[in-house]
């Protein structure tokens, strides 16, 4: 069976287009691995701006922060301490608890020791770094 002028062209079109998507693969894989890496380490260098922020105690510096809307303050972890783990381990006081409660940061959640960040506060209370 012979095949028309017309059905070898679709064949070849169609082996040099499978051909050059094979080729072109890698580098498409590639591509998106890099755009992923990029944005994993913008957000954790996003989420240790706000770690940094929340440590200092600084009511309006975090304020600022959580209102660039960089990443959601709720979600930020680090070795299973949420923001308010951290607030309790440094003793501040209520208008910061406040902002992170308004800012959806969990209260329950219980970090790797399975302590709540009130479980935290009161193991800390009247310690020479309560902030208030």
């Amino acid at each position: 069976m012979k095949n028309t002028k017309m059905e070898v062209i679709m064949k070849t079109w169609f082996t040099c287009a499978v051909l050059f998507l094979l080729l072109m693969m890698p580098c498409f894989i590639r591509a998106e691995e890099v755009d992923e890496a990029e944005g994993d380490s913008m957000a954790v260098e996003a989420e240790n701006l706000v770690i940094t922020t929340v440590k200092t105690g600084d009511y309006q510096k975090i304020r600022a922060v959580f209102n660039t809307q960089w990443i959601n303050p709720a979600d930020v972890m680090r070795n299973g301490d949420n923001l308010l783990h951290i607030a309790a381990k440094r003793n501040f006081g209520p208008k910061i608890i406040k902002l992170l409660l308004d800012a959806d940061v969990r209260p329950m959640d219980r970090n790797a020791s399975n302590e709540t960040p009130l479980d935290i506060y009161r193991k800390n209370k009247g310690s020479e770094r309560s902030t208030g």
